[in-house]
């Protein structure tokens, strides 16, 4: 395996991964990444030359390659790829409120309100929702009691996104997921909030979740990936 061959297969992943590593909130989309990987893959064409076939084989397995290193940051779901730790910070919605700033990844314990819910739909731009499809995830509020109740203003109100609603909630339930700030206008459509109130709404995202044997799987193929493409660059260098 030439080194060259290895360097111009691994490049466009190494870029995007570092790419992850310093700007995690700025993650290239995919076409940005694959642009990557063909840019790298111009000076590679004036090395090889022949072998136009075997050239564009090891571009698209780097471009695989490129591909498996985004699904990677996308099973991490932005926690860090260097912890081997649980991330959850459990917190008792019933016996207590969120600590203020809410934890990133919380694990929460409460009921979930089902009387009042909004569904949230894939819609195309310029298109009205389809709602007599099942919604992609669905917005609950996960409160202290299960009754409505009088809020603590000094508390933070949770809204859980969900999958789906279980079929029976009147226990209290705990999930998981990544926290994030709810727009004010949000809350008070799935929460009854006095206009004066200063209560803050936190999304609870249980779809966003790490996982991290997904994040190894990915990572695995596109170590596979790139040897190919080394082994299709080498390959094309012969005579």
């Amino acid at each position: 395996m030439h080194p060259i061959a290895l360097l111009g297969a691994a490049l466009p992943a190494v870029l995007t991964f570092g790419w992850i590593l310093v700007a995690p909130s700025m993650v290239p989309p995919t076409a940005s990444a694959l642009l990557i990987a063909l840019a790298t893959a111009v000076p590679l064409a004036l090395w090889i030359r022949n072998h136009a076939t075997l050239l564009l084989l090891g571009y698209a397995l780097s471009a695989v390659a490129v591909a498996s290193v985004l699904r990677v940051d996308v099973s991490l779901a932005g926690a860090s790829p260097w912890s081997t730790a649980p991330p959850w910070t459990f917190v008792d919605l019933t016996e207590g409120a969120l600590p203020d700033p809410p934890p990133r990844w919380l694990s929460a314990r409460g009921y979930l309100h089902t009387a009042t819910t909004l569904g949230e739909y894939d819609v195309p731009a310029g298109e009205h929702p389809d709602q007599s499809r099942p919604p992609v995830a669905t917005l609950v509020p996960l409160l202290p009691k299960p009754e409505a109740s009088a809020l603590d203003p000094s508390a933070h109100v949770v809204i859980a996104r969900v999958a789906e609603l279980p079929t029976e909630a009147q226990d209290p339930l705990v999930l998981r997921g990544q926290t994030r700030p709810l727009p004010r206008d949000l809350l008070t459509t799935l929460v009854e909030v006095p206009a004066d109130l200063p209560v803050h709404g936190v999304l609870l995202d249980t779809l966003s979740i790490p996982r991290p044997r997904d994040a190894w799987l990915a990572l695995l193929a596109a170590l596979l990936a790139i040897a190919l493409a080394a082994i299709c660059y080498t390959l094309a260098r012969r005579p």
